[in-house]
């Protein structure tokens, strides 16, 4: 990966991280703003949002990243990677749908059932178990901040490497 795509992906997963990071924290204190303590499980519970959360946030910058990675590389504004069969990029390039929308779904769907899961199960080790509302609104915002900047790098990859054919991604 050359220095100059290297720097690209670091710069984008810092804008996705801090501009997700700051929408969903204001969204989540606006949306929780006079209520009470929120339980982890159950109706009134904040570990049924985070996993909605982690798929609907990294099927929507999916959509967006994506294409806009294709345009950038055929712009020549993106320098194009030659990814080596033995690299993460091009593994995740075999193993992903050919379709925009099924990459999105399919990335989505990683999201909320591996690190959604992943990040309740951390907040369980250290003893969460409720959290007042503006402090999940805090967390939720630090928290899809880091899920967009962890999400956008794979979400390049795919960008770049088209599909199994070499083509662009089918919209």
């Amino acid at each position: 990966m050359s220095t100059a795509f290297a720097k690209h992906l670091r710069r984008e997963a810092a804008i996705n991280g801090v501009m997700n990071a700051l929408f969903n924290g204001a969204i989540a204190a606006w949306l929780l703003k006079g209520k009470g303590v929120l339980p982890m499980w159950g109706g009134q519970g904040f570990a049924i949002d985070m996993i909605a959360t982690a798929f609907a946030l990294v099927f929507i910058v999916s959509c967006i990243v994506i294409p806009l990675t294709q345009h950038k590389l055929r712009r020549g504004k993106l320098p194009q990677p030659h990814w080596q069969p033995h690299e993460l990029a091009a593994r995740l390039s075999d193993v992903a749908p050919r379709a925009l929308a099924l990459r999105a779904l399919w990335l989505g769907l990683f999201a909320s059932a591996v690190v959604a899961p992943l990040s309740l199960l951390l907040l369980c080790l250290v003893g969460v178990q409720q959290l007042t509302a503006m402090d999940y609104a805090l967390f939720k915002g630090l928290w899809a901040g880091a899920l967009a900047a962890l999400m956008v790098p794979p979400m390049i990859w795919l960008g770049t490497a088209g599909n199994r054919d070499g083509e662009p991604v089918q919209s």
